[in-house]
C-alpha cells in the first residue's frame, strides 16, 4: 500500500544530514514494529539515549507542526501514562512509522486522510489528534 502524502522541506532535510554526516553524528532513529517502537538519538559528545514504548501503552496520538523559523518541523507525539515521546520527520525510519500507525493502533486515520491538514497552512501549529485509546 502506497501512501499519498508529500514531505516539505527536502531542502532542508538533506542539508541537515550533509551537517550531521560532516560532524560525525548519526540521524537519530525510529523502529517500529507490532510490539511498538524504539526512538536512537545520537549526541554530540557520543552518549546514545533509546526511548521505547509498547502500543499498548500508548494513550494518544497528536500530529502537529514546529515552526522551526524558517520552515516548519512535521511531529508526532505519543502520550503514555509515564509521560511523551515525539518524533519528527528528521528522523531515520519517518515514513516507515507513518505508515504503521494504522496498522499497530487501531482507528488511525492513513496518513493521506490527515497529512494536508497538519503541513497547511505554513506554520500553524495545526494540532490534529490521530488516535486516543477508548
Amino acid at each position: 500500500m502506497e501512501t499519498q502524502y508529500t514531505r516539505p522541506n527536502w531542502r532542508i532535510r538533506l542539508a541537515e544530514r550533509v551537517r550531521t554526516a560532516h560532524l560525525g553524528i548519526r540521524p537519530a532513529t525510529i523502529r517500529c514494529n507490532e510490539s511498538g517502537l524504539t526512538t536512537t538519538v545520537f549526541h554530540h559528545d557520543g552518549s546514545v539515549s533509546t526511548t521505547r514504548v509498547k502500543w499498548s501503552e500508548v494513550n494518544g496520538v497528536v500530529a502537529y507542526k514546529r515552526d522551526a523559523y524558517i520552515v516548519d518541523l512535521v511531529c508526532v507525539g505519543f502520550a503514555t501514562a509515564e509521560g511523551t515521546m515525539e518524533v519528527n520527520e528528521e528522523m531515520e525510519g519517518w515514513g516507515t512509522l507513518i505508515d504503521a500507525l494504522p496498522v499497530y493502533l487501531q482507528g488511525t486515520p492513513n496518513p493521506a486522510d490527515w497529512w494536508n491538514g497538519v503541513v497547511h497552512p505554513p506554520f500553524a501549529a495545526n494540532p490534529t489528534t490521530l488516535f486516543t485509546s477508548r
